[in-house]
């Protein structure tokens, strides 16, 4: 009996877009192929596949489909395998959780974006993206006040949401006390202490074509 293919997943460790599929496809328990991506030397393959160059892509050879957006590949892999106690996919759907993602895009992001690189190149940072992103930080500590998850139980939306502001915390990592959002940061606590984001946050090397392919599974990584 021939083996079904599994789907190739072009990665970066720490981009947070493909942090949100590697922990979607981890609680899914979808086995599948991590290809590690150079992004300042992306592969003529990997550009092949997928002309914009951003990760992750995931590659489905069965469906010959490409999913090229974070978001995306978080639905598809939850629509695989939802984990017990979870909340349905569709609660993505859902005004208020479309609420807090496309604030998160359209705002804290871009505002988190600055900050992060106005302080690489040594330039000021505008109080106005402070005051843009602690207000998102406000709504969603309120909203975490009640309950472990952004929701009532673990959701699609949490996984969206979480390695964006992890950037945040990466950056300076007192800016949660700082402006006491306790609720966040143990909320941010239980995603990435987590035995699934420990899993998937490691090193891998580059992708080569020569190489032994990297076979992800729920249980361990192998090469073989």
């Amino acid at each position: 009996m021939t083996e079904k293919p599994l789907p190739i997943l072009y990665s970066f460790k720490r981009c947070p877009y493909a942090i949100r599929a590697r922990v979607a496809l981890a609680f899914a328990q979808i086995d599948h192929i991590h290809r590690e991506i150079d992004l300042k030397n992306k592969h003529p393959d990997f550009l092949k596949l997928s002309p914009k160059g951003t990760v992750p892509v995931l590659y489905l050879p069965e469906q010959k489909d490409i999913l090229e957006e974070s978001y995306d590949i978080v639905v598809f892999a939850l629509n695989q395998h939802l984990p017990d106690q979870w909340q349905n996919n569709h609660i993505i759907d859902t005004e208020e959780a479309q609420s807090f993602y496309k604030h998160l895009n359209d705002k804290a992001i871009p505002a988190i974006r600055r900050i992060k690189y106005a302080s690489i190149q040594k330039e000021n940072t505008s109080q106005d993206d402070t005051i843009i992103i602690n207000s998102y930080l406000k709504t969603l500590d309120q909203k975490l006040s009640t309950n472990t998850f952004i929701m009532t139980a673990p959701s699609a939306i949490d996984i969206l949401i979480f390695p964006n502001l992890r950037q945040l915390v990466i950056h300076d990592d007192n800016w949660l006390d700082r402006y006491e959002f306790k609720n966040i940061k143990r909320w941010m606590s239980h995603w990435t202490e987590s035995d699934v984001f420990k899993r998937i946050f490691v090193n891998q090397p580059l992708w080569d074509k020569n190489q032994k392919p990297i076979i992800i599974n729920h249980n361990q990584t192998t090469c073989t």
